[in-house]
């Protein structure tokens, strides 16, 4: 089920005009993030590599969906999942890595996405606190394959709840919006797959492009046509 055009709108600032994304609208980061992983399509067989120091719906959503969670240990500096850790627990049984980027402060993408291209791994990225962060210059999402963040009451922006995925791949986009409302297409009496219920409001979705507007203009954060963009301020800038 498509969102309303609110809530398409609302959205708009997350996606193509802005970064060359699809975003899917969501009602909570915990449900962006298991459809991230649905469409992985894991099963009991597989591993995802995720971080140790984490909110207890990052591993959640792993095991819900099928898969054994594989906690990698973190630098002790930086509090951010270490990519050499990740390395050694890579098996033949890893079809995932889900790095968090703690306190809204960037993990190094890098070297993780270098491990997912020679091991042919998939790249879900818990990024619940990042909205606005910035890696190496480009923001957190901008080039993920799957990006989750969150709108809920303590994150640096909010809604009160709510959530929504960045994701570079537009059939996957489509069939997470059709996962996210029972499998409903744009036609109601059909439904082409299990799914539930994780719809975005068009009223949080205005609250979202509301409280963006505001982040935008606190900071002069615009881009170089002159349209708002996500604010970089991050934790680790601060």
């Amino acid at each position: 089920m498509p969102e309303s055009r609110p809530a398409r709108a609302s959205f708009l600032p997350f996606s193509r005009p802005t970064i060359g994304q699809e975003a899917v609208a969501v009602n909570s980061a915990t449900a962006g993030l298991h459809l991230a992983l649905l469409t992985l399509n894991l099963g009991p067989d597989d591993e995802v590599i995720t971080t140790s120091i984490t909110w207890p719906s990052t591993v959640n959503n792993i095991e819900l969906c099928g898969a054994t969670s594989v906690l990698a240990d973190v630098d002790k500096d930086t509090l951010q999942i270490d990519p050499y850790d990740i390395e050694k627990r890579i098996t033949a049984r890893t079809k995932c890595i889900m790095p968090v980027h703690f306190s809204g402060a960037p993990c190094d993408l890098d070297p993780i996405r270098d491990l997912c291209r020679s091991h042919g791994l998939s790249l879900v990225e818990e990024a619940a606190h990042a909205v606005g962060t910035r890696y190496k210059g480009r923001l957190v999402g901008a080039d993920s394959e799957a990006a989750v963040f969150s709108f809920h009451a303590v994150k640096n922006m909010t809604t009160g709840e709510g959530g929504m995925i960045l994701c570079n791949d537009a059939d996957r986009a489509d069939r997470m919006r059709m996962l996210r409302a029972h499998g409903l297409s744009r036609d109601a009496w059909k439904h082409y797959a299990k799914g539930g219920t994780a719809q975005c409001t068009s009223l949080l979705a205005a609250l979202v492009s509301s409280a963006h507007r505001s982040r935008s203009r606190g900071c002069g954060c615009s881009d170089t046509q002159g349209a708002q963009t996500l604010c970089p301020i991050t934790v680790a800038q601060r």
